[in-house]
C-alpha cells in the first residue's frame, strides 16, 4: 500500500499528489512510531509469551528497530522532523540485516558462524504462505519505514527546487548540485 503511495506521489503532480505528500509528511513520525511500536511489541511477544529464543542476527535487528521506536517517540513527542536521516539509517540497517537473516533461513550455507550454536540463525520458529517468516516480516517492516521516511526526505529536496534552480541559473553544474544535498544531508544529520 505504502509503495502505491509512493508511486502515486512520485507520479502524480497535481493537487492529489501534493494532499498525500502533505498527509504522509506530517504524520511520517507518527507513522514510523505506530509500525516501530507494533514490531517492537509483537519482537516481545514472540520472546516473552510464545518463548521463542532470538538469534544474535533477531538481537541486532532488535537493537534498530527498538532504536527507531525510541527516536520515533521522542519526534512525535517534540514535533521535531529532523530525526528522519536517523531512522532512514536504522531502517536501512535494519533491513540489510533481515534480508542476510531471511537468505540464511532458506540456505543454512549463508551463515557466517554469527549465531551461537544453542540458538543458531537458522531456526526457522513458523513460514506462514510459504514465505513469511519472522526476519520477513521485521525486512517489510524496515522496508516500510524506509519508504516513509525517505519520502520525507525527498519532498525536503522538492520543497528547494527553487533554490536548486537558482544555482543552475548561475552556472552551478550537476556535481555541484549533488554536492550541496549531500552536504545538507550530512549537516542535517551530524547537527540533528
Amino acid at each position: 500500500t505504502l509503495l502505491l503511495l509512493w508511486v502515486i506521489v512520485a507520479v502524480s503532480g497535481g493537487e492529489t499528489g501534493r494532499a498525500l505528500i502533505h498527509v504522509v509528511r506530517t504524520n511520517a513520525m507518527r507513522f514510523t512510531l505506530l509500525l516501530s511500536g507494533a514490531s517492537m511489541l509483537g519482537s516481545l511477544y514472540f520472546s516473552e509469551v510464545a518463548h521463542y529464543a532470538p538469534c544474535k542476527l533477531c538481537w541486532y535487528q532488535r537493537v534498530c528497530m527498538y532504536s527507531i521506536a525510541i527516536i520515533s517517540l521522542v519526534a512525535v513527542v517534540r514535533r521535531e522532523r529532523t530525526a528522519a536521516p536517523y531512522v532512514l539509517t536504522l531502517s536501512l540497517v535494519g533491513l540489510f540485516i533481515s534480508s542476510y537473516h531471511y537468505l540464511v533461513e532458506w540456505f543454512p550455507q549463508l551463515e557466517s558462524r554469527v549465531c551461537a550454536v544453542d540458538v543458531p540463525c537458522t531456526t526457522v520458529w513458523f513460514r506462514e504462505l510459504g514465505f513469511l517468516t519472522m526476519p520477513s516480516m521485521a525486512g517489510i517492516a524496515f522496508l516500510v519505514g524506509t519508504l516513509v521516511v525517505g519520502l520525507v526526505i525527498y519532498t525536503s529536496t522538492i520543497e528547494r527546487q527553487r533554490e536548486y534552480g537558482v544555482l543552475k541559473a548561475i552556472g552551478a553544474g550537476n556535481r555541484r548540485l549533488y554536492a550541496v544535498v549531500v552536504g545538507q544531508a550530512l549537516i542535517a544529520t551530524t547537527a540533528g
